[in-house]
């Protein structure tokens, strides 16, 4: 712990006052709280079947700090589905946080249905229910799933014989704990371990590194890791706007900031293979933002021992920087299935690496 000398304490210095308030001042332009607790202003309506910014059936409501999704309404009667926009669209690289939590009541269509809603990202093109988006399940028990809306990316499936827990999807396992990588369009991905409360407040995550990786994060455990996303017609889908569904259910969402991000880091191959004739690889880690960053490593995974970095790195890596590591998988049986990951850098602007066998097989670009 370092010891602060008596006169600092006693009386602050101008170099203090002012570094105190040049780093404030950069913490807060990084920091956006899109959700002001008094109106929905900066937030665009869409409801089904109304006009885009119309909301005839008063279904959305703020009060006391909360956006409220029918608050006003009955339950006996039959609901329209919607979201919120936000009017900005350029979101690209950011963390988002928020908090939401379920209330009493449900509508038909989906009455004898969970309760459902959720946060949708890289938000394009026309409103309607549903827009090309990739989508941040809210749903009771689910909280976390990962569904393509008229989208794609990379997700991964279990091995054959792994009993996944019940739910909703196709069944979804990390790649770090054995997940084989597949890429898709549209589709649920789910029946994932459940870390959501049904009675209580609970907290979302999302990281969104542009067009190459996001990751979902539930009460401070992460859920699902997808990335290299792509218009239905293939298109690079990189940046969007932020939306909050309306499903059915009642529901308050509150807290809602983005911290907006420095380009991450990057990595010259965001899956690496290796099998029993290829077990060393070299990968290049290069910095393409305007901060300097941390150049920490962590492995991922049940095989994470497998893997080792034969490179000694340095602490940090420059903006515009770049930095070949080599990558050892240990010799094992040949038949031996390893996946795991590895991250170079921190959650928010590090890479993430899948370390897996076999890729050629499942048709995904190295």
């Amino acid at each position: 712990m370092t010891t602060i000398p008596n006169s600092i304490t006693k009386a602050p210095s101008l170099l203090a006052i002012l570094f105190f308030v040049f780093t404030t001042c950069c913490v807060a332009q990084n920091i956006k709280t899109i959700f002001n607790g008094k109106d929905l202003n900066g937030w665009t309506v869409v409801i089904n079947g109304a006009p885009v910014n119309s909301d005839p059936e008063n279904y959305v409501t703020v009060h006391d700090g909360v956006i409220h999704m029918y608050e006003n309404t009955p339950d006996s009667k039959a609901v329209k589905f919607g979201y919120l926009r936000t009017y900005d669209s350029s979101y690209s690289n950011y963390c988002l946080t928020l908090e939401y939590r379920w209330l009493s009541k449900k509508f038909a269509p989906r009455k004898q249905q969970p309760k459902d809603a959720g946060v949708l990202y890289h938000v394009n093109g026309k409103d309607s229910v549903w827009p090309a988006s990739i989508e941040y399940q809210i749903q009771e028990g689910d909280t976390g799933d990962l569904i393509f809306l008229q989208s794609g990316g990379l997700t991964y499936r279990p091995p054959a014989g792994y009993e996944s827990p019940g739910g909703q999807g196709a069944p979804y396992l990390l790649p770090e704990f054995g997940g084989r990588l597949l890429r898709t369009k549209r589709g649920y991905n789910g029946r994932l371990p459940q870390y959501d409360s049904i009675a209580s407040w609970n907290k979302v995550e999302i990281i969104v590194h542009n067009k190459n990786y996001s990751e979902h994060i539930v009460n401070g455990k992460t859920i699902v890791r997808t990335g290299q996303f792509v218009h239905m017609n293939d298109s690079v889908l990189e940046k969007g706007a932020i939306a909050l569904q309306l499903e059915g259910a009642e529901i308050q969402y509150r807290n809602i900031i983005v911290e907006l991000l420095d380009e991450p880091l990057e990595a010259s191959q965001n899956i690496m293979e290796f099998n029993s004739a290829i077990h060393r690889r070299t990968i290049t880690i290069k910095n393409p933002g305007h901060e300097t960053k941390l150049l920490t490593v962590e492995k991922y995974g049940l095989d994470a021992n497998d893997f080792s970095v034969k490179t000694k790195l340095p602490e940090q890596l420059k903006p515009k920087e770049s930095i070949e590591i080599e990558i050892l998988c240990e010799p094992g049986l040949p038949d031996k299935t390893r996946s795991a990951g590895i991250r170079f850098g921190s959650k928010k602007d590090g890479v993430f690496i899948t370390l897996h066998q076999n890729i050629q097989e499942l048709n995904i670009n190295k």
